[in-house]
């Protein structure tokens, strides 16, 4: 078992409060896909642990198929354009909480200094009454 798999598990196990919303929102250092990307690999099982738990990711929840890279900004050799950035890897997960909104911050023009190699994300969840 992969230690992302093993981790995801961890914290499905941690946040398995009956009755309470929750939300897992950050870098979980985790890209999914069809092929390796800028010679890394992708991993396809580790946030399918989330999904069979009935966590909601809130990226495609409101975003639908628009790409929503976050990682890695003026990496050399990768992103199209180069330096763009490949692949996304800041999330927010939730369970109980419906995702309204999620737009990314600290983009900037590719090959311009940027504050992070990621993108900020900013999620914003429906309260439940």
């Amino acid at each position: 078992m992969q230690t992302s798999d093993r981790q995801a598990q961890q914290s499905i196990e941690f946040m398995s409060k009956p009755g309470r919303p929750h939300a897992l929102v950050g870098d979980l250092n985790v890209f999914e896909g069809p092929a390796a990307v800028c010679k890394q690999p992708p991993n396809n099982t580790s946030l399918g642990f989330l999904r069979r738990a009935g966590y909601v990711d809130a990226w495609p929840t409101v975003n639908g198929a628009a790409e929503g890279y976050t990682g890695m900004i003026n990496r050399a050799g990768c992103g199209a354009p180069e330096g763009y950035v490949w692949k996304r890897i800041d999330y927010g997960w939730s369970k109980g909480l419906t995702p309204v909104g999620m737009k990314r911050f600290g983009v900037v023009p590719v090959g311009e200094a940027a504050p992070s190699d990621h993108l900020g994300i900013i999620v914003e969840y429906a309260i439940p009454r």
